[in-house]
């Protein structure tokens, strides 16, 4: 005997965890990338990469560059497209998991009024 009735629930619940775990391995990329691709370059042109509470406008969420010498523009806007598309790809992921959440909701409320 299952506990949940509903095949398109457990069908559901499972692609919610697939994707949670697709997104934390996104996320984990992502950072490793900052950590070993970004930071290294842009340790040549940096005296400091700090918290900066006068000149952060995003309430000291992001680190802050101290620049000594202006990297090269095409290798930063290089680095900086790659970081952004990508981080764009997650927002989007983002949505769909609280999408999916909010479908899963529904089809809970509905697996329990059965």
């Amino acid at each position: 005997m299952s506990l949940i009735k509903s095949e398109k629930l457990i069908s559901a619940l499972h692609g919610y965890y697939s994707k949670v775990d697709f997104v934390k391995d996104l996320d984990n990329d992502l950072n490793s990338w900052s950590l070993n691709q970004l930071i290294p370059f842009m340790s040549e042109f940096c005296t400091y990469y700090t918290w900066l509470k006068e000149s952060n406008v995003y309430k000291r969420h992001y680190l802050t560059f101290i620049l000594k010498k202006n990297p090269p523009k095409d290798k930063l806007t290089f680095l900086i497209s790659h970081k952004g598309w990508w981080s764009n790809g997650q927002a989007q992921n983002y949505e769909d998991i609280l999408n999916r959440v909010t479908s899963l909701r529904n089809m809970i409320r509905e697996e329990l009024a059965l």
